[in-house]
């Protein structure tokens, strides 16, 4: 059905082109080459995720106040300016509940490391539900998100320490690191969610 619409259209684009031109002239190089892509099944190549769809492209605003930005030696930072081009993050959903986000200027993935430090990455294999350089995305009643890691549960107490006793009851049974910038600016982890510095919104862009 989709094959005959296709079709369809294109019989009716020429008929609208030949009707336009006037028969005592032959048909333009222009026309022509219109004509011939028209009918050409080839389409220009568009980047894709490897999921087979467009990536969505947006922007890391966190509620401490700023975008999470990856300068070109590929450090995360916290940035305030809305136009850098470091800003911006193709993110890719391999599975409902999960995240990796891959840096536009840098073209490396966002990472979560077992000690809790945040880099990033040239490499993060397809499905990485389990990787480094993915992570668990919640939504908040606030409607900001949370970014945890997907791979570290924080179970060591020699890393979470007296901090334990600062989390709720239901984050205590598995603590995990999530994705955080504080007032200074500085791109971490926190093991509380409820924190305002790990706090996202993803912003489109303008």
């Amino acid at each position: 059905m989709e094959l005959s619409i296709l079709y369809l259209s294109r019989f009716f684009t020429v008929i609208a082109v030949f009707i336009g031109t006037s028969s005592a002239r032959p048909v333009s190089d222009a026309t022509s080459q219109f004509l011939a892509a028209l009918f050409s099944d080839e389409h220009p190549q568009v980047r894709q995720t490897r999921s087979g769809y467009r990536p969505d492209v947006r922007k890391l605003y966190s509620a401490s106040g700023y975008n999470l930005e990856v300068t070109y030696t590929g450090m995360p930072i916290g940035g305030r300016h809305d136009r850098s081009f470091g800003a911006l993050f193709e993110i890719e959903v391999p599975m409902i509940g999960f995240m990796s986000f891959r840096n536009v200027a840098t073209g490396r993935y966002l990472r979560i490391r077992s000690n809790g430090d945040v880099d990033t990455t040239e490499e993060c294999p397809i499905g990485c539900v389990d990787m480094p350089c993915c992570f668990k995305h919640t939504v908040l009643p606030n409607f900001f998100h949370v970014f945890s890691s997907a791979d570290y549960p924080t179970k060591d107490p020699e890393i979470y320490g007296a901090n334990v006793e600062t989390l709720r009851e239901g984050e205590r049974r598995e603590p995990q690191f999530h994705l955080a910038i504080n007032k200074s600016g500085e791109v971490r982890t926190t093991l509380s969610r409820n924190k305002r510095m790990s706090h996202f919104l993803l912003r489109s862009i303008d």
